[in-house]
């Protein structure tokens, strides 16, 4: 058993676990209006899940979630890491710009950190940060590791009609 995502009534990607509770859509278009709905799927006799919009038997509807994708969350242009010692660093980023439209700016920001020697980027020891910080040490590392970091901004959002929050974000790319 598991969870689909649907995109205007459509499964999106491959089922969600049950115990996983983050999934990330792609390739949605600015100025584009989607339905997202998370519907619980049942798993059949052959042991696959699917989901079928056209057979309600292999899912069940749960309430609708309808967004309007009009603008993104902006993220540092830069990230880059100072201080590098035995078993601490600074990780670092640029300010994002705040002269833009305030529905772009993060509310705040999340640091994934793992040691992609021993863990998957689903493993990651989280920091959250405020949107006004430009920097977080690390502290505790282990000397001779390599570690990987990403900076996420969230925003939250809320549907128009029902007020309904929901949150966006965006994510760097990884820096090792």
């Amino acid at each position: 058993m598991g969870y689909q995502i649907l995109k205007n009534g459509q499964p999106v990607g491959k089922p969600i676990p049950v115990d996983q509770r983050r999934a990330s859509i792609h390739d949605l278009v600015v100025g584009n209006r989607y339905s997202l709905q998370v519907v619980p799927i049942r798993q059949h006799s052959d042991s696959l899940l699917e989901c079928n919009p056209e057979n309600h038997d292999s899912y069940l509807l749960g309430p609708k979630l309808d967004i309007e994708f009009t603008d993104l969350i902006q993220i540092p242009s830069k990230l880059w890491i100072e201080n590098i010692s035995g078993h601490s660093a600074v990780v670092c980023w640029s300010q994002v710009d705040d002269l833009s439209n305030e529905n772009t700016i993060p509310d705040s920001f999340k640091l994934h950190i793992w040691n992609s020697r021993e863990q998957t980027r689903h493993q990651t020891t989280v920091i959250s940060i405020s949107k006004d910080k430009t920097s977080q040490q690390l502290k505790d590392l282990q000397s001779s590791t390599i570690y990987e970091v990403q900076l996420e901004a969230y925003k939250r959002r809320y549907q128009q009609i029902t007020n309904e929050s929901y949150i966006v974000s965006t994510i760097s790319d990884i820096l090792t």
